[in-house]
């Protein structure tokens, strides 16, 4: 059975804070009784003036001792809450942060997790406390009614219970007033991540140049407006009605409050009451009118508070990463940059393990036939939300070493795969092995240190140089200064960095006064540097040249061999004259894989992949010598073996 809120934020706050949690429980209970204590030493010290029999001092010194008890109370209790509110910080957001880390990536493609994100806000540890100290002092708040009652009860037991009975009003209205702004809140959600993202197009440096180049950001700003102008609406109507509900509890607390004093005032001059007795239910009258709104407003935001700790723990309860089935991973693979290797003979084109016809057949579809390198196996993936699969039955081997290219118009499933390879989603059905083992069945460490990745949109952190290269395994940080240095040196040479290699130690972004900007072509060597820092079996290159200038990408394809020497690669790209200077290329065509084999033997059979190869050829200039086609561009067929590559960024 699923713990309630209040369980699992006491056991919480209890386990983060410790004793200062047990010193925030006593100052909360002496200032209960501090309030009513008051009250009725104040009565006392009256009738002692009023009989004058010597005991006026004694009530005097008694009246100075709960006045500093209730300051110590406060003053104590002020600097308990300070303290709990700083453990709960660390602790929260760690565990908010290591939950981030551990979200499955498929769950992103859900609005309901976006939602759930929004909602569960920027700090859940300022709800969390807040609920906390809300139920504390309302814990309070009604021992020092019970203690007002008692004085009441002494009156008439009426007004005992009209007092209950207005309270039960109050209550019950401020109830219906918070939920009326909580459906406000949850009803909202949408719109305020939608406006949020105009915000964020308005302040990004990217978007805002785009929209201020095409005349855009009046547009924008209207957009804006209108959505603002909604939200806020709305919100002043549903703040107007929830007002006018609490005020129903308002008045049912003044119409008890005005039947007290007719009832105190009638037992003065009957004589029932005495005068300090008077004046001490004329103050519990006035606490307990104002216990009476407090306990009203504290409940209200009880819920509230609540209700936002329920969107925390939707936010904890979200879908995870698979961790796998094994739990070594010792045993989990080959050491990382190292594939198993094959007795199989290679050539240079590099074979399939198993034949192509197998392969995509998948005759061998068990992990035991499944041999060393990549494998897929009838793997069919749709997006969440999606009714279309992204990929459909798609079969393949590649051996270790394998330098492949994945080609395809947009949207055919070529990132889609690279992402299923990673384990960032799992296949609806098929399967998906490295070295003979299924990829469900590894650790995500494990299936991590296969990889180094560089994909559409890598990161950019505002880190030192350095430290942007090393983020790339974070193992190699522990090693001497001298040899982190060489192996950032070294990536940094595979990546087409070098020039930056003189500000290691810079900051990069604009988070720091000395910080570095970068160019989107800077930004993209330095992500390549970073995946090559990594020793890893195989390099996944998404679009690695998408912000290069025609210089640097044409000494990325130049120096692709050099920088494949010891790892397999799989590379994304819509430039197909990379393509073919490796060993393998996949086409894949509305997520089916349609066509398979290296450049000469798929130019060969004229589909897909040499369509698409001599539409772009009329781009490529020849080299000297060389033969232009049509309209003068060059005709890659008739181009020695080698002209296609370096040509690529001529005409650019």
């Amino acid at each position: 059975m699923r713990k309630s809120k209040t369980k699992i934020i006491v056991a919480s706050v209890f386990h983060a804070c410790g004793a200062d949690t047990a010193w925030y429980l006593l100052t909360m209970l002496l200032l209960a009784l501090s309030g009513p204590l008051s009250i009725l030493f104040r009565g006392r010290i009256l009738d002692a003036a009023v009989s004058r029999d010597g005991k006026l001092l004694r009530e005097m010194l008694c009246f100075a001792g709960v006045a500093l008890l209730s300051f110590l109370a406060a003053y104590g209790n002020s600097i308990g809450k300070q303290r709990m509110r700083k453990k709960l910080y660390g602790h929260f957001s760690e565990k908010l942060l290591d939950k981030f880390t551990r979200i499955s990536y498929a769950a992103y493609e859900s609005p309901e997790t976006m939602d759930a994100i929004k909602r569960a806000g920027d700090a859940p540890q300022e709800h969390i406390l807040e609920f906390f100290t809300i139920l504390l002092e309302t814990i309070s708040e009604l021992v020092s009614v019970f203690c007002y009652g008692a004085v009441f009860a002494s009156l008439s037991v009426w007004c005992l219970l009209l007092g209950t009975a207005a309270f039960g009003a109050v209550l019950f209205f401020d109830l219906k007033r918070i939920r009326l702004m909580m459906e406000l809140y949850e009803g909202q959600t949408l719109d305020e991540r939608l406006m949020e993202s105009y915000e964020k197009a308005l302040a990004a440096r990217k978007t805002l140049y785009d929209l201020r180049v095409a005349g855009a950001v009046p547009h924008f700003l209207k957009k804006r407006k209108e959505l603002s102008d909604g939200i806020v609406r709305e919100r002043y109507r549903r703040t107007v009605q929830s007002q006018l509900v609490y005020s129903w509890g308002e008045m049912a607390t003044v119409l008890w409050m005005a039947i007290v004093l007719l009832f105190s005032a009638d037992a003065l001059l009957k004589g029932k009451a005495t005068l300090g007795l008077f004046v001490a239910l004329a103050g519990s009258l006035q606490q307990m009118a104002g216990a009476f709104r407090s306990l009203g407003e504290k409940y209200s935001e009880l819920q509230r508070r609540a209700a936002f700790v329920g969107y925390y723990m939707a936010f904890m309860e979200l879908e995870e990463a698979s961790a796998g089935k094994m739990a070594s991973t010792d045993q989990e693979g080959p050491p990382a940059g190292k594939m198993a290797s094959t007795d199989q003979e290679e050539s240079p084109a590099g074979k399939m393990a198993l034949t192509e016809k197998e392969a995509l057949a998948g005759k061998k579809g068990t992990q035991e036939a499944a041999g060393p390198g990549i494998r897929f196996e009838h793997v069919t993936f749709t997006y969440p939300g999606q009714k279309e699969p992204a990929l459909r039955d798609v079969s393949f081997a590649l051996p270790p070493g394998t330098r492949t290219a994945l080609v395809g118009h947009n949207g055919s499933g070529k990132s889609t795969l690279v992402k299923l390879l990673c384990g960032l989603y799992q296949p609806d059905s098929g399967r998906i092995f490295i070295d003979g083992r299924n990829i469900a069945e590894l650790s995500p460490d494990a299936l991590r240190r296969y990889f180094s990745v560089v994909f559409q949109d890598y990161g950019r952190y505002c880190f030192t140089l350095r430290e942007n290269v090393e983020l790339g395994d974070v193992e190699k940080m522990r090693a001497p200064d001298w040899e982190r240095e060489r192996h950032v040196q070294e990536a940094l040479r595979q990546g087409l960095a070098e020039d930056l290699a003189g500000m290691l130690g810079k900051p990069l972004g604009n988070m720091s006064p000395e910080g570095i900007g970068l160019s989107g072509g800077q930004w993209q060597r330095l992500a390549l540097s970073r995946a090559c820092f990594r020793d890893s079996a195989v390099l996944l290159l998404d679009e690695p040249t998408a912000s290069l200038d025609p210089v640097a990408e044409n000494r990325l394809y130049a120096n692709f061999t050099e920088m494949m020497r010891d790892r397999a690669c799989i590379l994304i790209s819509h430039r197909l004259a990379v393509a073919r200077y490796t060993d393998r290329i996949l086409v894949l065509e509305g997520g089916r894989l349609t066509e398979e084999g290296n450049h000469d033997s798929l130019m060969e059979k004229k589909g897909l992949y040499a369509s698409m190869y001599r539409a772009q050829s009329h781009w490529y200039v020849s080299q000297e010598g060389g033969h232009a086609g049509r309209d003068g561009a060059a005709d890659p067929e008739a181009m020695g073996e080698g002209a296609g590559l370096p040509d690529i960024c001529g005409a650019l």
